[in-house]
């Protein structure tokens, strides 16, 4: 019993550890030339593994299995999550530098989302008078040429739903 315990105790205060040594890591990064930087965030690693990504209005959270397989882009009003291999391999092969596309958190001043076909409303903040939409596309983006690249996509898109339904608009502080 004194050994389950040991090891159990063990095995929590590495991973505290190791969380730690992430919040320590946790990285600001900010768009460029915008008035508002609505797009400014800060991540870090939750207990159970998932990724928190805070905006200034806005929360969102991916899971566990997509840390080290997703690169995060700020573009204009939006910050898009690609799956790094599909994007990787779309360029390298074929020059396509937007393929990979798992989600896209858009704000936009008014509600008119009807460009796109597949979203998920967010939320309005009262702060910056802005709307937030998950966007998530409607045509096959991860690279199918290499089957362990395209598989891995399609477990990442598996968790979509996920992400969606830890979307949320954060608490004014006013």
């Amino acid at each position: 019993m004194g050994g389950l315990f040991m090891r159990k105790t063990y095995q929590k205060i590495l991973a505290l550890a190791g969380a730690g040594i992430m919040l320590m890591n946790s990285t600001v990064f900010a768009a460029e030339d915008t008035d508002m930087d609505l797009l400014a965030f800060t991540n870090q690693i939750q207990e159970d593994g998932t990724m928190l990504y805070n905006f200034e209005d806005v929360s969102l959270t991916i899971p566990a299995y997509w840390i080290g397989k997703v690169k995060v882009s700020i573009k204009d009003n939006s910050v898009i999550f690609y799956h790094k291999a599909s994007q990787e391999n779309w360029m390298k092969n074929y020059g396509f530098v937007e393929d990979g596309k798992l989600v896209t958190l858009l704000y936009s001043a008014d509600r008119d989302f009807s460009d796109y076909d597949d979203l998920s409303y967010i939320g309005f903040s009262e702060d910056s008078a802005m709307n937030y939409v998950l966007i998530f596309p409607t045509d096959v983006q991860g690279y199918t040429d290499d089957k362990a690249v395209f598989d891995e996509f399609h477990e990442l898109t598996s968790e979509l739903e996920f992400v969606k339904e830890h979307a949320c608009m954060l608490e004014s502080e006013n």
